[in-house]
């Protein structure tokens, strides 16, 4: 017996696809303005038993930069 996706499984899969291809194309747009505002990208590493609240993008130093990311290392 041949097996054959159901109309549920065939919707997902596209729906999926649909959103894989949306995320492709939203981080390569922001990775663009990046680049033409000449800044760097900086990796933002949380402790292991701290939250991430809010992102930074800087513009190469600690003090410039658009808060976006807040670190908050304190478990309690």
């Amino acid at each position: 017996m041949a097996y054959e996706e159901s109309g549920h499984e065939t919707l997902i899969t596209e729906k999926l696809d649909d959103i894989e291809d949306f995320l492709e194309s939203f981080i390569s747009n922001l990775l663009e303005q990046l680049e033409e505002k000449g800044e760097r990208k900086f990796w933002i590493i949380a402790p292991v038993s701290g939250k991430i609240h809010y992102w930074y993008r800087t513009s190469g130093y600690v003090t410039f930069g658009e808060l976006l990311c807040k670190i908050d290392s304190n478990v309690e």
